[in-house]
Protein backbone atom coordinates (compact mmCIF):
# COMPACT_ATOMS: atom_id res chain seq x y z
CA UNK A 1 0.00 0.00 0.00
CA UNK A 2 1.52 3.21 -1.31
CA UNK A 3 0.89 6.12 1.89
CA UNK A 4 0.63 9.77 0.66
CA UNK A 5 3.47 12.07 1.61
CA UNK A 6 2.64 15.04 3.37
CA UNK A 7 4.58 18.45 4.40
CA UNK A 8 6.42 18.49 7.57
CA UNK A 9 5.75 22.46 8.97
CA UNK A 10 7.66 23.96 11.56
CA UNK A 11 6.09 27.04 13.85
CA UNK A 12 7.65 29.13 16.32
CA UNK A 13 6.36 31.52 18.72
CA UNK A 14 7.98 33.91 20.99
CA UNK A 15 9.46 32.75 24.88
CA UNK A 16 11.40 34.66 26.94
CA UNK A 17 14.00 36.97 24.58
CA UNK A 18 16.02 36.04 23.28
CA UNK A 19 14.23 32.25 22.95
CA UNK A 20 11.25 30.84 20.83
CA UNK A 21 9.00 27.85 21.16
CA UNK A 22 9.03 25.32 18.29
CA UNK A 23 5.98 22.79 17.25
CA UNK A 24 6.05 20.34 14.45
CA UNK A 25 3.08 19.99 12.10
CA UNK A 26 2.24 17.36 9.82
CA UNK A 27 -0.87 16.94 7.25
CA UNK A 28 -3.42 18.90 10.16
CA UNK A 29 -2.25 17.82 13.31
CA UNK A 30 0.28 19.59 15.61
CA UNK A 31 2.73 18.07 18.39
CA UNK A 32 4.82 19.92 20.80
CA UNK A 33 6.01 19.95 24.18
CA UNK A 34 3.55 22.09 26.29
CA UNK A 35 3.78 23.38 29.76
CA UNK A 36 1.06 24.30 32.06
CA UNK A 37 1.29 28.10 31.29
CA UNK A 38 1.43 28.03 27.54
CA UNK A 39 4.28 27.14 24.92
CA UNK A 40 7.33 25.33 26.04
CA UNK A 41 7.86 22.98 29.07
CA UNK A 42 8.69 23.61 32.91
CA UNK A 43 12.13 22.92 34.23
CA UNK A 44 12.12 19.28 36.00
CA UNK A 45 8.61 18.79 34.86
CA UNK A 46 7.41 15.61 33.41
CA UNK A 47 7.71 16.58 29.52
CA UNK A 48 4.05 16.46 28.30
CA UNK A 49 3.62 16.68 24.21
CA UNK A 50 0.41 18.18 22.79
CA UNK A 51 -1.58 17.33 19.75
CA UNK A 52 -4.07 19.27 18.00
CA UNK A 53 -5.46 20.36 14.92
CA UNK A 54 -5.95 23.93 13.57
CA UNK A 55 -3.98 26.36 11.47
CA UNK A 56 -1.60 27.07 15.03
CA UNK A 57 -0.33 25.24 17.22
CA UNK A 58 -1.93 25.04 20.93
CA UNK A 59 0.83 27.43 21.70
CA UNK A 60 0.12 29.85 19.20
CA UNK A 61 2.88 28.42 17.49
CA UNK A 62 2.92 28.91 13.73
CA UNK A 63 1.03 32.08 13.99
CA UNK A 64 3.74 34.49 15.32
CA UNK A 65 6.03 33.83 12.37
CA UNK A 66 4.07 31.90 9.99
CA UNK A 67 4.74 28.11 9.56
CA UNK A 68 7.24 27.31 7.41
CA UNK A 69 8.03 23.91 5.21
CA UNK A 70 11.01 21.78 6.59
CA UNK A 71 10.31 18.53 4.31
CA UNK A 72 7.76 15.67 3.29
CA UNK A 73 7.23 12.43 4.85
CA UNK A 74 5.49 9.18 4.22
CA UNK A 75 5.59 8.48 8.43
CA UNK A 76 1.68 8.01 9.61
CA UNK A 77 -0.06 9.44 12.74
CA UNK A 78 -0.08 5.79 14.78
CA UNK A 79 4.27 6.12 13.70
CA UNK A 80 4.71 9.27 14.85
CA UNK A 81 2.68 8.65 17.84
CA UNK A 82 4.83 5.51 18.38
CA UNK A 83 8.17 7.79 17.97
CA UNK A 84 6.66 9.99 20.48
CA UNK A 85 5.91 7.71 23.48
CA UNK A 86 9.71 6.05 22.44
CA UNK A 87 11.18 9.66 23.15
CA UNK A 88 9.23 10.69 26.29
CA UNK A 89 10.59 7.25 27.90
CA UNK A 90 14.37 8.30 27.24
CA UNK A 91 13.54 12.25 27.83
CA UNK A 92 11.32 12.16 30.63
CA UNK A 93 11.72 15.46 32.14
CA UNK A 94 11.74 18.92 30.97
CA UNK A 95 15.29 20.84 30.83
CA UNK A 96 15.93 23.84 29.42
CA UNK A 97 19.47 23.19 28.35
CA UNK A 98 18.58 19.90 27.28
CA UNK A 99 15.37 18.06 26.73
CA UNK A 100 12.90 20.61 25.63
CA UNK A 101 10.85 21.87 22.83
CA UNK A 102 13.68 22.90 20.07
CA UNK A 103 15.09 18.94 21.19
CA UNK A 104 12.00 17.38 20.77
CA UNK A 105 10.51 19.08 17.33
CA UNK A 106 14.29 18.48 15.77
CA UNK A 107 13.88 15.00 17.10
CA UNK A 108 11.10 14.74 15.40
CA UNK A 109 11.70 16.32 12.03
CA UNK A 110 14.65 13.67 12.06
CA UNK A 111 12.45 10.85 12.58
CA UNK A 112 9.99 12.34 9.88
CA UNK A 113 12.78 12.71 7.30
CA UNK A 114 15.11 9.74 7.74
CA UNK A 115 17.80 12.25 8.27
CA UNK A 116 17.73 13.17 4.38
CA UNK A 117 16.98 16.61 3.28
CA UNK A 118 15.59 18.46 6.02
CA UNK A 119 15.30 22.50 5.74
CA UNK A 120 15.71 24.26 8.47
CA UNK A 121 17.16 27.80 8.76
CA UNK A 122 17.47 28.38 12.61
CA UNK A 123 19.83 28.04 14.93
CA UNK A 124 18.96 26.30 18.81
CA UNK A 125 19.05 28.40 21.70
CA UNK A 126 19.83 25.21 23.90
CA UNK A 127 19.51 21.61 23.03
CA UNK A 128 20.51 18.01 23.81
CA UNK A 129 21.34 16.60 20.15
CA UNK A 130 23.52 14.25 18.20
CA UNK A 131 22.02 13.32 14.74
CA UNK A 132 24.15 10.92 12.00
CA UNK A 133 24.97 12.13 8.66
CA UNK A 134 23.18 10.00 6.66
CA UNK A 135 24.69 9.25 3.12
CA UNK A 136 21.77 9.56 0.65
CA UNK A 137 19.85 12.71 -1.57
CA UNK A 138 16.38 13.24 -1.41
CA UNK A 139 14.15 15.39 -3.53
CA UNK A 140 10.99 16.85 -2.54
CA UNK A 141 8.19 19.81 -3.77
CA UNK A 142 5.99 21.39 -1.75
CA UNK A 143 3.42 23.86 -1.38
CA UNK A 144 1.85 25.02 2.07
CA UNK A 145 0.29 28.34 3.37
CA UNK A 146 1.20 30.31 0.12
CA UNK A 147 4.99 29.02 0.26
CA UNK A 148 6.43 26.78 -2.49
CA UNK A 149 9.86 25.27 -1.46
CA UNK A 150 11.27 22.64 -4.42
CA UNK A 151 14.49 20.96 -2.62
CA UNK A 152 17.23 18.61 -3.63
CA UNK A 153 19.60 18.09 -0.39
CA UNK A 154 21.38 15.31 1.29
CA UNK A 155 21.95 14.42 4.89
CA UNK A 156 23.40 16.38 7.87
CA UNK A 157 24.76 15.84 11.11
CA UNK A 158 24.18 17.93 14.89
CA UNK A 159 25.73 17.85 18.03
CA UNK A 160 24.20 20.39 20.92
CA UNK A 161 25.94 20.52 24.08
CA UNK A 162 23.49 23.30 25.91
CA UNK A 163 24.18 26.62 24.57
CA UNK A 164 26.85 25.39 22.39
CA UNK A 165 25.51 23.69 18.67
CA UNK A 166 27.45 22.00 15.60
CA UNK A 167 26.00 21.34 12.42
CA UNK A 168 27.44 20.15 9.23
CA UNK A 169 24.35 19.94 6.02
CA UNK A 170 25.51 18.54 3.00
CA UNK A 171 25.18 19.66 -0.84
CA UNK A 172 21.73 21.13 -1.57
CA UNK A 173 19.84 23.38 -4.19
CA UNK A 174 16.93 24.70 -3.97
CA UNK A 175 14.17 27.31 -4.78
CA UNK A 176 11.52 29.11 -2.58
CA UNK A 177 8.86 31.51 -3.23
CA UNK A 178 6.47 32.90 -0.88
CA UNK A 179 3.34 33.97 -1.68
CA UNK A 180 3.43 37.98 -3.07
CA UNK A 181 6.32 38.50 -0.37
CA UNK A 182 9.73 37.31 -2.56
CA UNK A 183 11.15 34.76 -4.06
CA UNK A 184 14.85 33.11 -3.70
CA UNK A 185 16.83 30.26 -5.23
CA UNK A 186 20.41 28.98 -4.68
CA UNK A 187 22.82 26.27 -3.95
CA UNK A 188 25.74 25.41 -1.70
CA UNK A 189 27.48 22.65 -3.71
CA UNK A 190 30.31 21.77 -0.82
CA UNK A 191 27.11 22.14 2.02
CA UNK A 192 27.78 24.55 5.39
CA UNK A 193 29.71 23.88 8.81
CA UNK A 194 28.22 26.30 11.40
CA UNK A 195 29.03 26.50 15.19
CA UNK A 196 26.93 28.52 17.39
CA UNK A 197 26.51 30.01 20.89
CA UNK A 198 22.76 29.49 21.34
CA UNK A 199 20.45 32.24 19.80
CA UNK A 200 23.66 35.02 20.30
CA UNK A 201 26.44 34.34 17.90
CA UNK A 202 27.43 32.14 15.31
CA UNK A 203 29.75 32.00 12.28
CA UNK A 204 29.52 29.75 9.62
CA UNK A 205 31.33 28.32 6.27
CA UNK A 206 29.36 27.68 3.50
CA UNK A 207 30.60 28.18 -0.08
CA UNK A 208 27.44 29.48 -2.11
CA UNK A 209 25.58 31.19 -4.90
CA UNK A 210 22.01 32.55 -3.39
CA UNK A 211 20.06 34.75 -5.12
CA UNK A 212 16.78 36.50 -3.45
CA UNK A 213 14.79 39.59 -1.80
CA UNK A 214 11.37 39.30 0.32
CA UNK A 215 10.30 38.62 3.17
CA UNK A 216 10.29 34.95 4.65
CA UNK A 217 9.63 33.49 8.40
CA UNK A 218 9.36 37.02 10.14
CA UNK A 219 12.65 37.98 8.26
CA UNK A 220 13.68 39.92 5.37
CA UNK A 221 16.36 38.32 3.28
CA UNK A 222 17.95 39.91 0.53
CA UNK A 223 20.78 38.26 -1.15
CA UNK A 224 22.91 38.70 -5.01
CA UNK A 225 25.77 35.60 -5.86
CA UNK A 226 25.87 34.38 -2.14
CA UNK A 227 26.58 37.72 -0.74
CA UNK A 228 23.79 40.00 1.76
CA UNK A 229 22.04 40.12 4.83
CA UNK A 230 19.18 38.52 6.77
CA UNK A 231 17.65 40.59 9.72
CA UNK A 232 14.12 39.88 12.21
CA UNK A 233 13.02 37.46 14.44
CA UNK A 234 16.41 35.24 13.91
CA UNK A 235 18.97 37.88 14.73
CA UNK A 236 21.29 39.44 11.95
CA UNK A 237 23.07 37.64 9.60
CA UNK A 238 25.43 38.43 7.18
CA UNK A 239 26.67 36.25 4.36
CA UNK A 240 29.33 36.43 1.81
CA UNK A 241 30.11 33.73 -0.92
CA UNK A 242 32.17 31.56 1.55
CA UNK A 243 30.48 31.87 4.65
CA UNK A 244 29.00 34.78 7.23
CA UNK A 245 28.28 35.53 10.95
CA UNK A 246 25.04 35.69 12.84
CA UNK A 247 24.43 37.72 15.99
CA UNK A 248 21.91 37.78 18.31
CA UNK A 249 17.99 37.24 17.97
CA UNK A 250 15.60 40.36 17.48
CA UNK A 251 12.46 40.22 19.27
Amino acid sequence: MTTTKRPILLGRSPLIWPTTHWAVRVGEIWWEIRGKGGGGGEENCPNRVSRNTGSTAMSGAGAYYGCEIVGETSKTDEAIDQFITCWLIDNPRYDILSDNCQAFAYSVIYFLTDGVNIRLPHRFDAAKLHSSFVWQAGFWSVQSKGMSVTRLGTGETRASVGYIHFLYKGPSMELSIAKRRGAWIGTSPLGRVELNMGPLVGVHVEPNVHIGLGIMNGNIDAHLLGCGLRAGVDGVEVNTSLGGISLCSIM
